[in-house]
């Protein structure tokens, strides 16, 4: 069924098993099918609820979940699609996805920003070749790595388009990439405030990027608890960079 097939690809996608092809196609997928991005947002509650809770009383749970979908209720609006991503959840926790943060060895700052920080790829351009000519400018200069220049034509088109939340996010990546840091630390703080989906959720996890990188522990530890501890792309990520940070 088509919910099998899509539980399986966030699966996949949080398990950093697709390429990056595929990668892209999935996040340029969460910008555009609020649907989709919906079950993503699921996918994830579920397993946080696994994570926060003993897994016989989870199993409980999802026999009430399956008498409430047997039902039929005209009043429920439980989706059937979340009890199967909550098994199949289940059933890979034994090959030890349970075990998130599972590196012992602690990292400085500056090691813990040179082993997790890496630019975002992009996942615009490439795909919609309706975007503004501006924009294609800046984010060619961005896929060149040309971030001096990616920075002037990008500043120029989001103070022309201030709605452009993904042109902010590779915008405060090339100052991160250019050591500009408070300008990055900036954006991705407005954006943490007034961004929604996927680009408030990468506001996040640069936002402790670039905390780390200007050695600011305090605040990286927070943000990315915050992280760690909600329903977020990078929740994962989070607990292991958590767990190797002195």
């Amino acid at each position: 069924m088509e919910y099998d097939s899509e539980i399986l690809l966030i699966e996949a996608y949080f398990e950093d098993r697709l390429t990056p092809d595929e990668k892209k196609e999935f996040e340029q997928r969460r910008l555009e099918d609020f649907d989709f991005q919906k079950k993503v947002e699921d996918y994830l509650s579920i397993f946080r609820s696994i994570k926060e809770s003993e897994k016989e009383d989870f199993q409980n749970k999802l026999k009430d979940w399956d008498d409430e979908i047997g039902s039929k209720s005209k009043t429920t609006k439980f989706p059937a699609y979340m009890k199967y991503a909550a098994i199949i959840i289940l059933l890979i926790i034994p090959i030890g996805l349970w075990q998130l943060g599972y590196f012992s060895n602690d990292l400085s700052t500056n090691e813990a920003y040179i082993t997790y920080y890496s630019p975002y790829e992009d996942v615009i351009t490439q795909r919609n070749g309706d975007q503004v000519s501006l924009f294609l400018e800046g984010m060619e200069e961005y896929n060149n790595k040309n971030y001096e220049k990616a920075i002037e034509i990008l500043s120029s088109f989001t103070a022309e388009n201030p709605q452009s939340d993904m042109a902010k996010i590779y915008l405060g990546i090339s100052y991160l990439e250019t050591d500009e840091n408070n300008a990055a630390i900036s954006i991705f703080s407005d954006l943490k405030s007034n961004a929604n989906g996927l680009p408030k959720e990468l506001s996040h996890w640069y936002l402790a990027m670039a905390y780390l990188k200007t050695d600011n522990i305090v605040e990286a530890k927070n943000l990315l608890n915050s992280i760690s501890e909600s329903d977020h792309i990078f929740s994962g990520k989070a607990d292991k960079l958590l767990s190797r940070l002195e």
